[in-house]
């Protein structure tokens, strides 16, 4: 995969422990997800990936939608109180403009025919997932086929990947099975999205996803920074940095059970930091 931006940052981080090699990185890891053969990502819409706390990139969403000719499904499955939610975001997105929104609740009607928009609120995604019916989740994907726009904030944009990062790591210690990962809605493929990085700390749990799971990179996602991705190229939106994190030359992680604890290393990781504006290639 090769990269391209206007401003550049490119580090490898290594962390190191003097441990015995292991032949896993990090103890078990979710099969089903972790190693099932995935697509290109071959779509004709796009996706418009939110770290939280939007402000700035909700309005760049709207102007992407089409400003005021924009018809936008709000999806409020992640919400502890989705009602509220969905009224928040729909009177956020009339402040911005948008004549025709509709509230979608958890266990209620699928996509409107005439949306050609989505927006999926912040919250917890494990319960975006839990509530989330397998016919709207498949309309998501055609939708998106068919050259429709998918946002999400937070948990929102952690959930589209094929594999999600459920939690864990808070903190920011790397150990044995001290990531959660599971079944994501498999919007964006060879990819891992994880959201509030610089207010959370959190680049430690996209080192450990890239090496958990095979032939991916993650996206690291800072509050109210965003990516918008095409089928061929990702571009950078907001105020803070988007972080891809993708495996280096050497790369390995290993992990041991010592009479002290347990110790676990990575090695060998490209972090690019990337802001608005900058672009690289979609990963394939």
């Amino acid at each position: 995969m090769s990269t391209r931006f206007t401003s550049k940052l490119l580090i490898t981080c290594l962390l190191f422990c003097n441990l015995e090699m292991s032949p896993r990185c990090f103890g078990e890891s979710p099969e089903p997800e972790s190693k099932q053969t995935t697509q290109d990502n071959q779509f004709k819409g796009s996706l418009f990936l939110i770290g939280g706390a939007a402000d700035k990139t909700l309005a760049d969403f709207v102007k992407i939608a089409g400003g005021d000719k924009a018809n936008i499904a709000i999806i409020t499955h992640a919400s502890e109180d989705p009602d509220k939610s969905g009224d928040d975001i729909a009177n956020l997105f009339n402040s911005l403009g948008v004549k025709d929104s509709t509230i979608i609740l958890p266990g209620k009607a699928g996509l409107p025919k005439d949306a050609n928009a989505v927006y999926m609120c912040g919250g917890d995604q494990n319960r975006l997932m839990r509530l989330m019916d397998h016919s709207l989740a498949k309309q998501l994907e055609s939708f998106l086929s068919e050259g429709g726009l998918i946002g999400g904030s937070s948990a929102g944009a952690a959930a589209v990947a094929t594999t999600m990062i459920a939690g864990g790591m808070a903190d920011g210690v790397i150990r044995p099975n001290s990531l959660r990962l599971v079944q994501g809605l498999g919007l964006f493929k060879k990819v891992v999205v994880d959201t509030h990085v610089n207010t959370e700390s959190r680049d430690a749990r996209s080192m450990v996803a890239i090496c958990i799971l095979e032939d991916i990179v993650s996206m690291g996602l800072d509050e109210d920074t965003a990516i918008h991705v095409r089928a061929d190229k990702v571009v950078v939106y907001g105020i803070g940095h988007a972080r891809l994190f993708k495996p280096s030359t050497g790369h390995k992680g290993r992990m041991t059970v010592s009479k002290d604890g347990t110790r676990a290393s990575v090695s060998n990781v490209a972090v690019t930091f990337l802001s608005a504006g900058d672009e690289f290639d979609t990963p394939r």
